[in-house]
Formats: C-alpha cells, sequence, structure tokens
C-alpha cells in the first residue's frame, strides 16, 4: 500500500485544482471515493458533532436521550411522572 501523505502530495502536483470534500464519518469517506472523489477532510471534531457530542463539556441533547433512554430501559419500576 502506497503511503497516502505521498500520493495527496503527488495530488496536489499533478492536478491544477484539488478539490477537498468534507465529510464527518468514514462512511461518507467511502462513499465520496466511490463516486470518484480524489480527496476527502475528516475532521475529528466535526466527527464527534455528528455523532452527538456537544461543543462544550455538558452532555448534548442527543447524547443525553441516549444515555435517559438506556436508563429508562434497564430500570425495574415503570417511571412516572410526580404529579401522577
Amino acid at each position: 500500500m502506497e503511503n497516502t501523505g505521498r500520493v495527496f502530495r503527488q495530488l496536489l502536483q499533478a492536478e491544477p485544482y484539488l478539490f477537498t470534500g468534507g465529510v464527518y464519518d468514514p462512511l461518507g469517506a467511502q462513499l465520496a471515493e466511490r463516486v470518484g472523489m480524489k480527496s476527502v477532510y475528516l475532521s475529528g471534531y466535526s466527527m464527534a458533532l455528528a455523532q452527538g457530542w456537544s461543543t462544550s463539556r455538558r452532555a448534548s441533547p442527543a447524547s443525553t436521550s441516549r444515555t435517559s433512554g438506556s436508563r429508562s430501559a434497564a430500570a425495574t419500576s415503570p417511571a412516572r411522572p410526580s404529579w401522577a
């Protein structure tokens, strides 16, 4: 397997214009490769945001709902609102 950094540098030298599209996960990178893109950009930060991680240290609504859903599924008694 050829070094990907070397391949990228060769593309930069050979192509007058190299479009590098941003993707949010490895599946997006594979899809971009299949449709013929020569390069893609994957940021760890954008991948974390796409997976529901918040920009702050607090849990995002997406991760909170996933966590609370698994907690409620593991609870032994049914959840009831306080007014019931």
